[in-house]
């Protein structure tokens, strides 16, 4: 049996040193490569719909811009009396 084997050597090396101290801080680059595998946060229904929801104001003004100036109510539409206005829809619902 060899009494130089280098196994027995360095088992014997490793017995005799003392642990290493814990460090105190993380090794450089750690905090890094922790964070980018990190996945980003879901977003929530909530926000995505406010997204849209803001980006849609431009369109709907628009309509209604177009709305209000093509539907506006004739001069000789105007109805003073409301029996006479319910008497108008009723001849125009019933008329076959």
């Amino acid at each position: 049996m060899k009494t130089n084997d280098p196994w027995k050597r360095l088992a014997g090396m490793a017995r005799r040193q003392e642990p290493a101290p814990l460090a105190a801080e993380m090794p450089c680059g750690f905090d890094t490569r922790v964070l980018a595998q990190v996945r980003p946060p879901q977003r929530l229904a909530a926000e995505v719909f406010g997204k849209l929801a803001w980006q849609a104001i431009p369109l709907g003004l628009a309509v209604l811009v177009t709305c209000w100036l093509t539907a506006r109510p004739q001069p000789d539409a105007v109805w003073l009396d409301d029996t006479a206005l319910a008497n108008q829809i009723m001849e125009e619902m019933l008329q076959p």
